[in-house]
């Protein structure tokens, strides 16, 4: 199982692979992806797959919604990834 992400990533020395939030949207209109990438990646830079995303803002509703494919998540942390 340790394998199956590895040969993502041949091109980099050291480092390892994160689960963290990438930050898109606009002024005043923040939005997350929950992304799964390379440590040394920039925070909203290229990643290896992304996992969810997350509306920190209530709709009309006053709901934050989120969504979030646990199966995906549960392939990288058993490929070693680690949460950031």
């Amino acid at each position: 199982a340790l394998l199956a992400g590895s040969h993502l990533l041949k091109g980099y020395r050291g480092g390892h692979v994160v689960i963290r939030f990438a930050l898109g949207g606009c002024t005043n209109r923040p939005f997350f992806r929950i992304v799964a990438a390379h440590s040394r990646r920039a925070r909203d830079g290229k990643y290896l797959e992304q996992l969810g995303c997350l509306d920190p803002l209530p709709n009309v509703h006053g709901e934050r919604v989120a969504g979030l494919n646990l199966e995906r998540l549960r392939h990288w942390l058993g490929c070693g990834a680690q949460l950031s």
